[in-house]
């Protein structure tokens, strides 16, 4: 007798194409082998389909499985045939880290990188593989044949435990897509193209899919026969795998089950007619009977399945007949499964409503979605694609599971598929394509590629009858060329006559009948007989010719041709005579530290550039003789030596700018909250600005050692890697993190276990590793969730930076809050005296904070002001929509528990982060919960502090805009990181600057002076043509990578100079950051560019978030203008931007650019790093621009206007730029004597160094921080914390009491002297006499303030100060307070003045913090 045991996740379990292949072909199988034929899929929650039965063999087997500790659901697959179906436990059943390195031993297949949605899978199919061989052995009788079929990588680990342990068994292993395959293709690269020279293994590794594939390639190797299910797959087996495969086994339907609509037309003419009744209502225009339904379904991935270009192709198909009557209306039905089940408002009403008011823009989508963060939405407004009443082409697209009830179309995705008239699926990766093949089986003719494994097919077949399928080439095309022949097929199969179009129908269902499982179904049993065929030449003869040819070992009880490693690690052990190396290394001090730098870089240059300079990696990745030759090179020892004596003297010293006041201190350090740090390009967990600017904060506080822990997130695909394609977009890709290679130390108990932290998330507990980063002589703790314990997707939560959705990011910000309190108070039982908040992304840690304090015996309202007290907070987001919220149901999901836990109501949590009380339609804003939480708050400039003011006035009742309590402290860079070392050399000469302590100290930078005429020209020229031969191998290599034409490369090369002058432009493609602002009137660069005597160049650099596909199209915008005659070597856009290409461009560029939407820019730094280097900048007046600006060091563009209007101001304010580069910037450039000098323009440079250096650096920053906020914050709270709270406990009950009392207060006279009529006498003081009744108020309790300022725009007043009046004694039996004041006035012009009443209390951290005043 003959068994077939086939495996795979899609058991009973309905998720992917591979589902739809077993529950269609199981019929073909129950026939062939009757009940000999058993189904294996996963144990879940829910199975699809699966009835639990008691039958006789069951009876027989479960004992066998018991006795193996095999816990299984026995029962029948509810398909056609109704195959035995066992589905397995197994989570439980194995030690993960035994069954891999058993794998790894026994079979070389690397899981070092796998993660649980890799570890999963292997415990899957091995409990699947030891259920088989318990069935196998339990039934098995003489002669009896066994067969277990495995599909995908998935169930590879059971192949090879079949493998190892039941060799009689023939396996057979099916691959549908190989993993790096589906990697490659969604990331816009044909398998082909993308391996060409390349290693399969490096590839995977790049992509993160490494152990998969080591999985797959070992399951295809081993098995006895090995499938594919096209000649697509095929191939990139052959490529990926190095096999090809011994059999192609199609993928079919059984075509009889599908109504022959071209013969039965009733049933869909009536589909149809209900599909044009409801295109009708949803796009609210009329649409005649031949309007053309066009249908596209399926999985949803945007470029592989070929939406993109779909759309692209619709969008032309619109200007080519939008005015040709001859052709149809059309409707484009995009039908993708994503799960949505709440249908849009807007649909629901039209299809609801009769009479509905035509001539609207209809929605596109049928479902609520995410339309902002849709690439479907999103392209189909850029192209113009909106269903306005004009377009003939329209678009409705769904994202609904369409079962027949899914509210918009109720009809079955069938009878919808079988109303229209053409399939179209214009794949750039499809391994088969089922979808295609189910239209032509509902004769509808099909348009798809031959980049579709069904594609490849139906254009192979000798006898095709007819146009039913077309297949166009796609493969090795451009993809603009290919659009525009798919368009042309459109507009062609538009203009068909009927009876054309009748036999094409009849066509389409003659081809899919030739996909029947019927006639398919027999290459797998010739897959089978192969298999059965080397399972006995194994078992009975012994023959290794089974086996692949590679190597050959044995091993006891069965012999492999596998090749046979065992594991070790070969640990690093530097000479003794530099064993603090590898220390240095893992101390970011190295970073700011040029001496350092070059150590590592002496010990192999190229290796250091390689290997992105990291030292850690370099020391791991060195040979044993270059160290062994180096602890004996004197020159190098010396060098050695040096670095040594510097560092240890740094971490041993004991001189601190913190005061010797107790309130900070290391036992009560200051704790610094970040979503993000940027230290260096070689430790990528940042993105930008935020991180980077963390970053510099560190290490200025390690400079001037201050008690200082960070607390952050630990992400192992950081943000992402970019490259730019052919087509000119950005690509990304999320390299992996080797934490061994990182400079990273794992946190660990007493007992040397690691460190978790458990935070409790619905259902279950999200826990954390902790990993230990020493910046200098501060620490950084960084929480990392890809650990074993967790489930796949809490693993993730930690995976990418700026990743996943909002419920992803929620989970990410409660693990910084609740997971970083934890890790510092119970675990490092840190105490700190203050809590900085840096953006608003940890602010949930206030919420725990208070939990603590009320377990201590604090009431809540007493628990908040004892967290206030001690906690300050920094907004870096000018504009609203940038700020961090949450939608409340999301919120009460994940937090609903822990609030009812803290004693609060839900409507008193929401409160906190509502901006007006009761607003119930507003999302939770972060940054409001940590403004009300926070006793000092700042923003980042003085500009964005102004701005910060006015966003969040509304959080502060009865507050003028200009008192509310948010402070500015501008940012600083961290010079010693960001200066070039020439530069830092010169200056170390001339200045004499401490720039650990005192770079911050303006007379020291005054000695700018005292640097030789031209040396300072000289050392910038220096950077700047060492930056350009940087980028020059950059370019090279960036350009050769992605394939651009020789002739090109040469011409940007010869082109790109050192003594042109220079423009660079760096940082994040967000729209308001205007990167392409300099290109408004191309015409005018072009010229100014190609200037014949004064040529100019542009160098650029950033990234454009993932999902946004704007800022993606101005990036591609700006490579194809690099790419044009005219600009080419003249526009430079360079790929991955980063640290090192952000240090490469501020410090070798001649002019640094920045265009941002006044007021959009918080603060900006990149301006900061190029000014110390000697670049002088151009500039909106924007952010630190707008306080540091003087026409002696640089320029601001500035119209003198804000347009409300954007492409009006944009046109503005690019004129005003040109004309300042034309008129001003670019002659005084030139203005060079004949060794090519210009000493205008070096002395412009040392004024830019002097003033922008001696202030805008992190040391002025941080102690600014230490002066305003840390030293105030931390010794008030040391005052309401003593004894027991008592002072605590005694402001709150003051501020629960206030309100009440304050309003029983009143002014019973106002006297004015110096003021005639509304003058002001000449030099006559202002002089005002108050008297007040306190009402229930102690004279104590309250101050009297003259509020004054100018008249400002719309008539309001602007610099309002607030002077306080003084308490006269009271006269004797009144009960009246007098107060009263003389003011000065010290200019002329019109004046607001106000007098006003607020309440007091000697704890307040601020007059404005009750939120009361009584006006007079």
């Amino acid at each position: 007798m003959k068994y077939l045991y086939e495996a795979s996740w899609e058991v009973c379990n309905k998720v992917g194409g591979i589902y739809t292949v077993l529950r269609t072909k199981t019929g073909e199988a129950v026939k062939h082998f009757g009940e000999n034929y058993f189904v294996l899929g996963p144990n879940l929650e829910k199975n699809s389909d699966f009835t639990e039965t008691e039958e006789p063999l069951w009876k027989r087997i479960q004992p066998a499985l018991k006795e193996k500790g095999l816990s299984c659901r026995l029962g029948r697959w509810d398909i056609p045939g109704k195959p035995k179906a066992v589905l397995v436990d197994y989570k439980e059943h194995y030690d993960s880290a035994n069954l891999l390195y058993s794998l790894w031993k026994d079979f070389g297949v690397d899981s070092y990188a796998g993660h649980w949605d890799y570890i999963e899978p292997v415990l899957f199919s091995t409990a699947c593989a030891e259920v088989i061989e318990t069935v196998h052995n339990t039934l098995y009788q003489e002669g009896d044949e066994s067969i277990a079929h495995f599909h995908e990588w998935m169930c590879g680990g059971g192949l090879l435990y079949i493998k190892k342990h039941s060799p009689e068994i023939g396996t057979v292993f099916t691959i549908h897509a190989t993993v790096l395959g589906r990697s490659l293709s969604e990331n816009k690269i044909e398998v082909q193209e993308g391996l060409a020279g390349k290693n399969p293994r490096d590839e995977a590794r790049h992509f993160n899919v490494s152990a998969k594939h080591s999985m797959e390639t070992a399951a295809a190797r081993e098995a006895d026969c090995f499938t594919t299910i096209s000649d697509i797959t095929a191939e990139e087996s052959l490529a990926i795998l190095n096999k090809f495969p011994d059999h192609i086994v199609n993928n079919g339907l059984n075509v009889r089950d599908y109504p022959n609509v071209s013969r039965f037309r009733k049933r869909r003419d009536q589909n149809r007619e209900h599909l044009l009744i409801l295109s009708r209502k949803i796009l609210q225009k009329e649409l005649p009977e031949q309007t053309k339904f066009i249908l596209h379904s399926g999985r949803y991935e945007f470029h592989n399945k070929g939406i993109d270009v779909l759309l692209e192709s619709l969008a032309r198909l619109e200007n080519d007949i939008s005015h040709d009557s001859s052709v149809p209306p059309v409707v484009a039905f995009v039908l993708l499964a994503a799960g949505h089940r709440v249908v849009s408002e807007e649909v629901k009403n039209r299809i609801q409503e009769d009479h509905a008011e035509w001539g609207k823009p209809a929605a596109l989508t049928t479902h609520i979605i995410d339309e902002h963060n849709d690439p479907v939405i999103q392209t189909c407004y850029k192209l113009g694609l909106r269903n306005v009443l004009h377009n003939k082409v329209n678009v409705i697209f769904s994202t609904a599971y369409l079962d027949g009830n899914d509210g918009v179309f109720n009809l079955p995705y069938y009878d919808i598929a079988s109303a229209c008239d053409l399939g179209v699926f214009p794949s750039f990766y499809e391994p088969w394509g089922y979808t295609p093949l189910e239209c032509a089986a509902h004769a509808v003719p099909v348009v798809t590629t031959d980049l579709t494994g069904f594609g490849r097919w139906a254009n192979d077949l000798s006898h095709s009858p007819g146009k039913g399928v077309t297949v166009m080439r796609r493969k090795g095309r451009k993809e603009n060329t290919f659009i525009s022949d798919f368009t042309f097929f459109l507009h062609d199969f538009l203009k068909l006559e009927e009876k054309e179009l009748a036999n094409i129908h009849k066509q389409a269902r003659q081809i899919a009948q030739m996909a029947d499982w019927r006639l398919f179904y027999r290459k797998y049993l010739d897959a089978y007989i192969c298999a059965v065929e080397k399972a006995a030449k194994r078992s009975n003869l012994l023959d290794t010719s089974s086996f692949s040819d590679s190597l050959f070992t044995s091993f006891s009880g069965v012999g492999t041709s596998t090749p046979h490693y065992r594991k070790f690690t070969s640990a690093l052990t530097l000479p003794k005579e530099l064993d603090d190396l590898l220390r240095m290394g893992r101390n970011l001090w190295w970073v700011w530290h040029p001496n350092a730098q070059k150590l590592f870089e002496e010990i192999d240059a190229a290796l250091w550039h390689k290997l992105k300079h990291n030292p850690i990696k370099l020391l791991h990745d060195v040979s044993d003789d270059v160290l062994l030759e180096k602890s004996k090179d004197k020159k190098f020892l010396t060098l050695y030596n040096t670095v040594v004596k510097k560092y240890k003297q740094y971490i041993n010293s004991r001189d601190s700018y913190n005061k010797a006041t107790g309130a900070i201190s290391w036992d009560m350090p200051i704790a610094y909250f970040s979503m993000e740090y940027g230290f260096h390009e070689s430790f990528p967990i940042y993105s930008g600005g935020l991180g980077v600017l963390s970053g510099d904060h560190l290490k200025s506080a390690s400079d001037l050692n201050l008690p200082l822990v960070g607390v952050g997130l630990l992400y192992k695909e950081g943000y992402f890697d970019q490259t730019i394609d052919m087509e000119g977009f950005q690509r990304e890709n999320y390299p992996f993190l080797d934490c061994s290679r990182a400079p990273l130390k794992s946190l660990l108990d007493e007992k040397g276990d690691e460190i978790r932290i458990a935070v409790d998330i619905p259902g279950r507990t999200l826990l954390s590793r902790v990993w230990e980063v020493f910046v200098g002589r501060v620490k950084l703790y960084l929480l990392d969730t890809d650990i074993p314990e967790n489930s796949p997707e809490d693993r993730k939560v930690t995976s990418r930076l700026y990743g996943g959705d909002r419920d992803h990011r929620l989970k990410q910000e409660i693990l910084l809050g609740f997971g970083g309190f934890k890790l510092l108070r119970e675990e490092l039982n840190i105490k700190p005296s203050v809590y900085h908040i840096n953006e608003g992304h940890a602010a949930f840690l206030m919420l725990k904070r208070i939990k603590r304090f009320m377990d201590r015996g604090l009431n809540y309202q007493e628990a908040r002001e004892a967290v206030k007290a001690s906690s300050v907070f920094t907004t870096h987001t000018p504009v609203p929509a940038g700020n961090e919220t949450f939608e409340i149901d999301l919120l009460k999901y994940y937090l609903y528990d822990f609030v009812k836990e803290i004693g609060m109501s839900w409507e008193e949590f929401l409160e906190l982060g509502w901006e007006k009380p009761g607003d119930e339609k507003a999302h939770f804003s972060m940054t409001v919960l940590a403004l009300k939480l926070t006793s000092k708050a700042n923003g980042v400039a003085k500009l964005h502090g102004k701005v910060a003011r006015k966003m969040w006035f509304e959080v502060w009742s009865g507050v003028n805009e200009e008192e509310i309590p948010i402070s500015s402290i501008t940012n600083g860079v961290h010079l010693s990181t960001w200066m070039g070392d020439e530069m830092r050399l010169l200056l170390e000469k001339h200045l004499g600057i401490k720039w650990e302590k005192e770079c911050d100290n303006a007379e020291a930078w005054k000695k700018i002076e005292n640097v030789p005429k031209k040396a300072l020209w000289d050392t910038h020229q220096a950077q700047k043509k060492k930056a350009l031969d940087e980028i020059k191998e950059q370019i090279a290599l960036q350009y050769k990578q992605r394939g651009e034409e020789p002739q090109l490369l040469q011409e940007t090369l010869e082109k790109l100079g050192h003594k042109i002058f220079t423009i660079g432009f760096a940082r994040r493609f967000a729209l308001y950051k205007r990167g392409a602002l300099i290109f408004k009137d191309l015409k005018r660069f072009v010229r100014m560019a190609n200037d014949s005597q004064k040529p100019v160049q542009l160098l650029i650099a950033g990234k454009a978030h993932p999902a946004d596909q704007s800022g993606k199209d101005v990036i591609k915008y700006i490579v194809d203008l690099g790419r044009s005659k005219e600009l080419r070597g003249r526009v430079i856009f360079l790929e991955n931007y980063d640290i090192s290409v952000g240090r490469l461009l501020t410090q070798g560029v001649d002019l640094w650019l920045n265009t941002p939407i006044r007021p959009h820019e918080a603060s900006g730094t990149s301006g900061m790093k190029a000014g110390a280097n000697g670049v002088i900048n151009l500039s909106i007046l924007d952010g630190w621009w707008e306080e540091a600006y003087n026409p002696e060091i640089g320029w601001a563009i500035d119209p003198g206007i804000s347009h409300t209007n954007q492409e009006h101001q944009d046109r503005v304010d690019n004129l005003a730029m040109m004309d300042i580069l034309k008129k001003e910037i670019i002659p005084l450039y030139y203005q060079q004597d004949s060794d090519g000098y210009s000493e205008r323009w070096e002395k412009m440079m040392k004024d830019s160094i002097s003033q922008i250096s001696s202030y805008f650096n992190s040391t002025r920053m941080v102690k600014e921080y230490y002066d305003r906020f840390y030293l105030p914050v931390a010794e008030r709270e040391v005052q309401l914390y003593e004894n027991d709270y008592k002072d605590i406990r005694e402001l709150t009950l003051w501020k629960r009491r206030i309100r009440a009392r304050f309003s029983t207060i009143g002014i019973q006279n106002i006297t004015v002297k110096g003021i005639k009529g509304d003058i002001l006498m000449p030099r006559t003081p202002l002089q005002i006499e108050i008297l007040v009744d306190p009402g229930k108020m102690d004279p104590s309790e309250l101050k009297a303030e003259l509020v004054i300022g100018l008249h400002g725009e719309n008539q309001s007043p602007k610099n309002l100060v607030a002077v306080p009046f003084s308490m006269k004694d009271r006269e004797k039996g009144s009960p009246l307070i007098k107060f009263n004041i003389t003011y000065h006035v010290k200019h002329s012009g019109n004046y607001f003045y106000g007098i006003r009443i607020v309440p007091f209390h000697n704890l307040l951290s601020s007059l404005q913090e009750t939120g009361l005043a009584y006006w007079g």
